[in-house]
């Protein structure tokens, strides 16, 4: 691996392990799965029950990456080998939702648990992104779901390398 992949490596690690503590600590509770998803969409499969009352998962994923010599701006005119990499991260957490057997919401109650959990996460993992990474620009968070018996969302951000 070249040296730039080596820094996103090393970055991406540092934050994943920062995020899964946070989560653990600070969010919602210790997910299911948590840690670094390739690809351009994340798979819910690992959201559910896996033991206890332990439920969800909690990672980061590469979103995009352009050249960026003013950060966190994409370069309109890059300099080959000399512009150096933004790169577009999301930091996600997805929390089991409980629905009743013939289909109808659950209690206010259940429906509470699960969004306090959710809003739990939301500030966790701004906090891992806050405490863990030094030079980043944030974007959105994006509520996600609910589907498939997950709920959850996730923060955008960029580094620079």
């Amino acid at each position: 691996m070249n040296g730039a992949g080596q820094t996103l490596a090393s970055k991406v690690a540092e934050l994943v392990e920062c995020v899964c503590t946070y989560l653990s600590t600070e969010g919602g509770g210790k997910p299911c799965w948590c840690g670094f998803y390739p690809g351009s969409e994340v798979s819910w499969d690992y959201c559910g029950s896996c033991s206890g009352d332990t439920c969800g998962m909690g990672y980061v994923r590469i979103v995009d990456s352009y050249q960026s010599s003013n950060f966190p701006n994409q370069e309109t005119d890059p300099v080959r080998c000399q512009s150096p990499l933004a790169v577009q991260l999301a930091v996600g957490a997805l929390r089991c939702m409980p629905m009743n057997e013939d289909g109808s919401l659950p209690t206010e109650a259940v429906m509470w648990e699960v969004g306090l959990a959710v809003m739990a996460d939301m500030t966790a993992m701004l906090q891992a992104i806050d405490c863990c990474v030094d030079d980043y620009a944030l974007g959105a968070y994006e509520p996600q779901g609910p589907q498939g018996g997950c709920v959850g969302g996730q923060w955008t951000m960029w580094i620079s390398l």
